[in-house]
């Protein structure tokens, strides 16, 4: 997140403007999975959810991901102390890609 401020004057009072631009880093990620390519650059972003906030130590991030054969995987990122201190991608089922979004809401 990138946050700058900027005095405005409106009248006789000066204001500070606070803008926050959230850039969202492009996420580049391929694994081979029992002779299957799930690559987050081909596939379909179907839904986010986040835990925590940036930078936190046990905070994360889940992206569910649908490639072009219609296969769904988790790619998932986090803190080191988050369940994925690295980056990582998981296949999944479409019923647990199904049960995943209904949590989401």
């Amino acid at each position: 997140m990138i946050s700058f401020q900027k005095s405005v004057n409106k009248g006789k009072k000066a204001h500070i403007l606070t803008i926050e631009i959230l850039v969202l880093r492009g996420i580049k990620m391929k694994k081979q999975i029992c002779g299957k390519i799930y690559d987050t650059e081909t596939a379909t972003l179907i839904a986010r959810r986040s835990f925590g906030s940036f930078g936190e130590e046990d905070g994360f991030e889940e992206i569910l991901y649908k490639t072009p054969e219609g296969s769904y995987f988790l790619f998932g990122k986090g803190g080191k102390n988050s369940p994925y201190p690295e980056e990582k991608i998981t296949r999944i089922s479409l019923a647990r890609a199904e049960a995943w979004k209904t949590e989401s809401k």
